[in-house]
């Protein structure tokens, strides 16, 4: 299933984003668009996008405002079993989007599938600014490989160390970086990440579609990525060690270190 949110200001154009996903060539069990009871209720919903649940959209209500996590947190919960490819409300997905995830998927299948993802580069320990790290190939190390949202991620059934879902333990130490949540969660589950082998395919947003509240202007030109990737690296540093993975963490302490 595809699973996405989405907030008050783009209510009016989030169809566009759910039509382009109710035309893919692999066409997916079900739409899952998840939405915060404290922003928006039934009666906000335009008629363009309530007349989409006859054609395999859920709309899901939750409880608090999980901002970005909801495109993942609430539909995992609710379907621990089912392979979820995540999308983003503010983009036009491509024909094949879907069917391209999957294939990579069936060659891969414990492992999460990006089709935009970066090479996450450290020196001497330490981990390189976010916005210097250059495009994941489709053989780069797929514990260095770090998927980018708004792309589309596709997660297998169990990708995901069980704290991925504490909402709370991610809003401590990534309020707004998603991605850097989820990828820190698959690493400590031992799951690697691959790229779809084919150039980067540029999405276009909706016309009219708010940007406003795009997180990228903060995480990335703002430098809030890199904080939050070292806030959580720094936590979980012995958990990280102890399943091999050493990038970002300094030299660390000997004993923190798994036999060889």
């Amino acid at each position: 299933m595809v699973s996405l949110t989405t907030i008050p200001e783009r209510l009016p154009k989030v169809h566009l984003t759910l039509r382009s996903l109710l035309k893919q060539s692999s066409r997916p069990d079900s739409i899952q668009l998840v939405m915060s009871r404290d922003q928006i209720g039934p009666s906000d919903l335009p008629e363009s996008l309530t007349r989409l649940t006859g054609y395999g959209v859920d709309l899901v209500f939750v409880d608090g405002d999980q901002r970005s996590y909801k495109k993942l947190i609430p539909t995992v919960e609710r379907f621990p079993t089912s392979l979820v490819a995540t999308a983003d409300d503010d983009v036009l997905y491509p024909r094949h989007w879907l069917r391209q995830l999957l294939e990579v998927h069936s060659r891969c299948p414990g492992t999460v599938v990006a089709h935009r993802a970066l090479a996450m580069e450290c020196s001497d320990g330490v981990v390189a600014p976010y916005a210097t790290w250059k495009e994941a190939r489709s053989d780069t190390t797929p514990a260095l490989t770090f998927p980018v949202g708004v792309g589309g991620v596709l997660y297998p059934p169990g990708a995901l160390a069980p704290m991925a879902l504490d909402h709370a333990l991610a809003e401590r130490f990534c309020p707004t970086a998603d991605d850097v949540w989820f990828k820190v969660s698959a690493v400590l589950n031992g799951t690697g990440a691959v790229r779809v082998p084919r150039p980067n395919v540029l999405y276009l947003p909706p016309n009219g579609a708010d940007q406003s509240s795009a997180l990228k202007h903060d995480n990335v030109t703002g430098g809030s990525n890199d904080a939050q990737i070292h806030r959580v690296l720094e936590h979980f540093a012995p958990q990280l060690r102890a399943v091999g993975f050493s990038a970002g963490l300094g030299p660390g302490d000997p004993s923190e270190r798994p036999p060889r």
